[in-house]
């Protein structure tokens, strides 16, 4: 088996979704100041004979740092935005799917109930499949925004 192969930018992202936001934003900062540190080295103009080697490789360096000073903190901000997006809709998603107070209301009963999950008015529908189908019961009238229903007794 092969391992994947993963970009810098990739894990930025993936280390950002595991650490909580101030851990990002104070690994961002960090990034950022060592980094700058790396594009600001010296180098030097005169050279001598076989002295070009060292000049080369730290202005590869000095040009690295200069640019991952911007990419890996930034990568690491929209990490963290995604993740909290992704957590902020997985939420939603659960609070959606969880039933809400159990209530039964009699089929003889002439009140209109409201919806327990938003409490908008609900509507007298009858289930067309599932288990059971053909069976009356109280939806919401915000349906297919809020999902909130009521059984009927018969």
């Amino acid at each position: 088996m092969r391992s994947r192969d993963i970009g810098i930018l990739a894990t930025c992202f993936d280390l950002a979704a595991r650490l909580p936001l101030w851990g990002v934003l104070a690994l961002a900062v960090v990034a950022f100041i060592g980094l700058d540190l790396l594009a600001h080295i010296a180098i030097p103009s005169a050279v001598g004979p076989g002295e070009a080697g060292p000049i080369v490789v730290r202005q590869v360096l000095k040009t690295a740092g200069e640019i991952l000073r911007i990419v890996i903190p930034s990568a690491l901000i929209l990490g963290a935005l995604v993740a909290h997006l992704r957590e902020r809709k997985r939420r939603k998603l659960l609070n959606n799917s969880r039933p809400g107070p159990s209530r039964v209301v009699d089929d003889g009963a002439d009140e209109n109930p409201t919806c327990p999950r938003c409490a908008s008015p609900m509507v007298k529908r009858t289930a067309k499949s599932g288990a059971l189908a053909g069976q009356a019961f109280f939806g919401c009238s915000r349906y297919p925004a809020c999902k909130g229903t009521v059984p009927i007794r018969p």
